[in-house]
């Protein structure tokens, strides 16, 4: 499954962001690792667009969540 989110504004170059700074790296890269999928974060001019892709479970898998 892939979901893609598009913004026109100001936009920020990934590779600029502080290692302490969790919301991309800890909150959306890292999850979505754990869980067998991906992040992915384009600059755009202007804006940025963010893919999040993450394989489809199998009817009978059990998804849980871990730390």
């Amino acid at each position: 499954m892939s979901a893609f989110v598009r913004d026109h504004g100001a936009g920020f170059e990934i590779a600029e962001i502080a290692e302490d700074r969790g919301g991309v790296n800890g909150s959306i890269r890292d999850r979505m690792a754990r869980h067998g999928g991906a992040a992915t974060f384009r600059r755009r001019d202007p804006g940025m667009e963010v893919e999040l892709e993450m394989p489809m479970a199998r009817e009978n898998s059990e998804i849980r969540e871990t730390s």
